[in-house]
């Protein structure tokens, strides 16, 4: 009968305390929760340089189903469009959750916004 060598058994050993720590030192509170609650309206400015917000171009609004998803797993929503003195625009979307994983996340934005 072969007995388990000690290099093995030490190696094996290592390995099931890096996994216990593992899971003892998961991350329990999420910093997002702890701090000031962001507020995207206050944050992100109206005006900037020489771009400022157009009013007059108001944001899409998503099917029901996309909308009810989105809610679910974000915290907050912004989308605005922005306008120069040239008259060029460029739309902004930020979404924000406390809790972002690849798992949670909506669509990947090459998806959404091919070049």
């Amino acid at each position: 009968m072969k007995f388990i060598s000690f290099k093995h058994l030490a190696i094996g050993l290592l390995m099931f305390s890096a996994a216990g720590m593992g899971l003892a030192f998961k991350p329990t509170e999420r910093i997002a929760d702890t701090g000031p609650k962001l507020d995207l309206e206050i944050l992100i400015p109206q005006q900037f340089g020489d771009w400022k917000m157009d009013e007059t171009i108001l944001p899409l609004i998503a099917n029901p189903e996309q909308e009810a998803l989105i809610k679910k797993l974000y915290s907050q929503t912004l989308s605005r469009t922005y306008v120069n003195s040239s008259g060029d625009r460029i739309m902004l979307s930020i979404a924000y959750g406390g809790a972002q994983t690849d798992s949670m996340s909506v669509h990947k934005p090459e998806v959404c916004y091919p070049a």
